[in-house]
């Protein structure tokens, strides 16, 4: 989980515009709170878990819940911002949505997929 992570960070930074530069500078201050690290490499370990796992799994709730959890407000906030041309995050669909979950195990991608959700629902 660790490499797709940082492989996914790799390409936004990248890609990032003047606009959506905002929210990643929040992601990378969120990464140096306390005990930030010990919490991604707790989720990490639980998304590990769910690469055999069933998409209808009752982990998959849980382990979306605790990956919305770990997000400030103030970056949810900072990427709702960032993405106001967007379509809603918690949408599937495009290239770079097909792209990005394909590297994911079934309940994996539904975790973030409803992870995403979460998140989106915070913004309203």
């Amino acid at each position: 989980m660790a490499v797709q992570e940082r492989k996914l960070l790799a390409l936004l930074d990248g890609a990032a515009t003047v606009e959506t530069r905002g929210w990643l500078e929040v992601l990378r201050s969120a990464t140096s709170a306390p005990h930030a690290m010990q919490r991604a490499y707790e989720i990490y370990a639980r998304m590990d878990e769910l690469a055999d796992a069933a998409v209808d799994d009752p982990r998959v709730g849980a382990v979306a819940q605790a990956i919305a959890d770990t997000i400030p407000d103030d970056m949810v906030q900072a990427m709702a911002l960032g993405s106001e041309h967007a379509p809603p995050v918690h949408e599937e669909g495009g290239a770079f949505a097909e792209a990005f979950f394909a590297d994911f195990a079934p309940a994996q991608a539904q975790a973030i997929r409803e992870a995403m959700r979460l998140l989106y629902e915070r913004t309203r």
